[in-house]
Order: C-alpha cells, then structure tokens, then sequence
C-alpha cells in the first residue's frame, strides 16, 4: 500500500519518475505515483487519507484527461495543482472551472516554481497569504478587495455580504477589474492570477512586480 502526502498522475514515465525523486530530495516527501486516472483512484482508495496535495497532468495517454480526477479530489479538500506540457489561456481557465488552485506548464522554471507551492501547501501557508494582484492594474482598493475574494472562492452574494455592499455593485467593481486588467473575461482574470502568485520557496520569496 503507498501512502504518501503527495500525488503526481503523468503519463510520462521518464518525467514522471524524475520530479518524485526531486520532490523526494528536495522537499523530504514521499510521492505517490499514477501514470492513468484508474492508478490514481487506487492509490486514494488505498491510502488517501494520507494525500494532502495533487499535481495532475491534463492530457494523458489515449485521450484520457487527468483533470477527471477532480471530483475524486475535491470531496477530500486535495490541494491540486494542474499541470501540463502545453501554455495556454485556455488550459489554465479549464484547470480553474475544475478545481485547481494554480496551473503550470513543464518548463523548468515553472517546475521550480511548483516545487515552492507543494511545499508551501503542505505547510498549510498558501490559505493564509493574501492575494497577489498585478500593481500596474492601478485597482482601487474595494475592486481589489473584491477580486481577492473571488479568488479565494467567494461567490458574489458572499462578497457582497463580506464587504457590506450590494450585489449590483460587487459585478460592478468586477467589470472595472476587466477595464483595467484588459482581459475578456472574469473566469480568465482568475486563471490569470493563479499563475500570477508566488508561493514562498521553503526561506522566502520575493513578488513578481519588476521581474
């Protein structure tokens, strides 16, 4: 029976291998593998109490997505990361509406970054920091706090009730972050922003303003 804190489904067997003895080095952790969603299933049946955090590629052998192992995770409160070897807008807006927290494509540099996030959510430390939001959107402060909100989950009549406004005007703070942020719409201003935050590597982290 493997019971680890970590799952990784890909049906690369090379990179597969190679980032769970990373993960290994690097963070201390065991790494639960799955090269299908059938693999995964059963490692979750058979120890998943124990998996706090999911990397899952989106697109696997013979047409099978990784991203169907979502309603398995979601009920357990996995942290997931999506994960996949092609960049794009609408990859990352498709890991939102499934449920992962952030998306990453497998370039090194986005790997080292993933890397800081597993650890930052087995810490329990990615919850508790805010929300990082591009300073040159220039938001005032109530469209952000706004923005925050909705990226944290809220719907709009839980913001409205946090923040003691009317609706009407939660969808208006969130038409001017579209105006601002130039982006077509809300769902993708939320992609956006998970790939935008910064997980604290292990001894910190800086912010992506000026880089």
């Amino acid at each position: 029976m493997q019971k680890a804190p970590v799952l990784l489904l890909d049906d690369d067997d090379a990179f597969r291998g190679w980032y769970a003895s990373a993960l290994h080095d690097d963070l201390g952790v065991d790494v639960a593998v799955a090269a299908n969603v059938g693999e995964a299933r059963q490692v979750l049946e058979r120890g998943g109490e124990s998996v706090r955090v999911a990397v899952v590629d989106y697109q696997l052998a013979d047409g099978e997505r990784g991203f169907d192992l979502l309603p398995d995770l979601r009920p357990r409160g996995i942290f997931t990361f999506g994960l996949s070897g092609y960049a794009s807008a609408d990859l990352a807006l498709a890991a939102v509406h499934v449920g992962c927290r952030w998306f990453y494509p497998k370039s090194k540099p986005h790997l080292d970054l993933l890397m800081c996030a597993i650890a930052a959510a087995l810490r329990g430390d990615l919850d508790e920091e805010p929300v990082e939001i591009p300073q040159h959107w220039g938001l005032p402060k109530r469209a952000a706090e706004v923005t925050a909100l909705s990226f944290k989950g809220l719907k709009t009549e839980n913001i409205a009730v946090s923040l003691e406004i009317e609706e009407p005007t939660v969808r208006r703070h969130r038409a001017e972050v579209l105006e601002r942020s130039g982006l077509p719409y809300w769902e993708l201003v939320l992609a956006f922003l998970r790939t935008w935050q910064t997980p604290r590597a292990p001894h910190g982290g800086g912010s992506r303003e000026g880089r």
